[in-house]
């Protein structure tokens, strides 16, 4: 496990180089996005899709509502 952990370490110090950006922010990221990594964000997709959908629908409605006022 330690050797994993050095190798994981040693990869995400030349990623953040090559990439420009911190060390300390593409940990953040990773530890935010992939499952298993303690901080995990775990999201269940198909609802988030829906959610999205239906926010969107609604946003739909109000600009039709806007655009009628506005006329």
């Amino acid at each position: 496990m330690e050797f994993q952990e050095e190798f994981l370490a040693a990869s995400v110090r030349q990623v953040a180089g090559v990439m420009g950006m911190s060390v300390v922010s593409l940990r953040g990221w990773l530890r935010a996005s992939v499952p298993g990594l303690p901080g995990a964000v775990s999201v269940d997709l198909a609802s988030e899709n829906r959610r999205l959908k239906r926010e969107l629908v609604e946003a739909k409605r109000a600009n039709e509502i806007l655009r009628s006022a506005a006329s």
